[in-house]
């Protein structure tokens, strides 16, 4: 939206500095709170960082017309599977390169270890997509228009994703199974898809359901609103915040379960087989329940520092002075 009100330039300018300042946190910050190792022989390329990548790489496809990027982003989200097994180079920085562009892997080098998740395909295209129906949420665009388009689109996603996943025929590394014992683990397999990198399923599946929550959550005076308004305004603040404490947390019930705290500081032996943390961890009915306990008191810990309108409207005549 804010395209609207200030020149290219400067849209560039602040897409740049912002996506270097995300980079950067990751890289000194994020990277810490992971591994709490301060010679940081890990260096992990997550969703900050490609945040990051995708606003620096932004900052010069804006001066595109919003049809040619929008058409070269959707290609791109659609075609990323076609570089599915291509790998790049045998030297470092090609290798690094291929990686960043589409292939999760861990690329060691003598003095560190760069642990690659999301990759460039096909997450920043998706960003870019965000950025050209921006203005669908301009509160000057018909509220109608905006609900029928994201439930018309998520809709669109949700038969893409079902058509794809039976057919097998695109979208999808890993085939789903049919257990003629049990409709619960064909169920399981069936939902069994490829986070790294992100499969065209997944997308398909995760942003037709978000896509008709949006929709259906259009009226902001909803209790439900208001809670992940909460969240959103606080989303980089409660992504680190949580990562800390997690980790802190892990760090003190180490002990207790006979490991050394000195474990839960991740170094690039931690990836080894055989370390003492290779098979440690909780059921998974605790990992909800711990997963809903950091929900509700982030919840009632962010909630005391929402923005007021007129505070978001400043941060937003901030952020266009830029």
């Amino acid at each position: 939206m804010y395209r609207q009100t200030v020149s290219n330039k400067k849209l560039s300018i602040m897409l740049a500095k912002r996506g270097g300042a995300l980079l950067l946190l990751e890289l000194a910050v994020n990277n810490f709170l992971y591994t709490f190792d301060p010679y940081y022989g890990t260096t992990g390329v997550f969703i900050l960082a490609m945040l990051g990548i995708s606003l620096l790489l932004l900052s010069v496809l804006i001066y595109l017309p919003s049809r040619v990027l929008l058409f070269l982003s959707i290609m791109a989200v659609f075609g990323h599977h076609l570089l599915d097994g291509f790998h790049v180079g045998e030297t470092f920085l090609l290798d690094l390169l291929g990686s960043l562009i589409h292939e999760q892997q861990f690329i060691e080098t003598k003095a560190t270890l760069f642990i690659i998740n999301y990759t460039i395909l096909p997450w920043a295209p998706l960003l870019w997509i965000g950025y050209v129906i921006g203005h669908w949420f301009d509160p000057t665009y018909p509220k109608d228009k905006r609900k029928q388009k994201l439930r018309f689109l998520g809709i669109a996603c949700l038969l893409l994703f079902i058509i794809l996943r039976i057919s097998g025929w695109y979208g999808e590394a890993s085939p789903w199974l049919i257990d003629a014992n049990s409709f619960p683990m064909t169920l399981m397999s069936f939902f069994d898809l490829t986070k790294y990198p992100a499969s065209l399923c997944l997308l398909a599946c995760i942003f037709g359901v978000m896509l008709l929550l949006l929709g259906s959550f259009e009226d902001s005076g909803t209790k439900v609103t208001k809670a992940l308004t909460t969240y959103g305004q606080h989303s980089l603040l409660i992504y680190l915040f949580s990562t800390l404490i997690l980790h802190l947390t892990a760090l003190v019930i180490l002990p207790i379960e006979g490991i050394s705290m000195s474990a839960m500081i991740i170094k690039p032996e931690s990836y080894l087989l055989g370390n003492e943390l290779e098979n440690h961890g909780f059921p998974l009915i605790t990992v909800y329940a711990i997963w809903i306990f950091a929900i509700i008191t982030l919840y009632l810990l962010f909630q005391q520092l929402t923005f007021t309108p007129r505070s978001k409207t400043n941060q937003q005549d901030r952020i266009t002075n830029d």
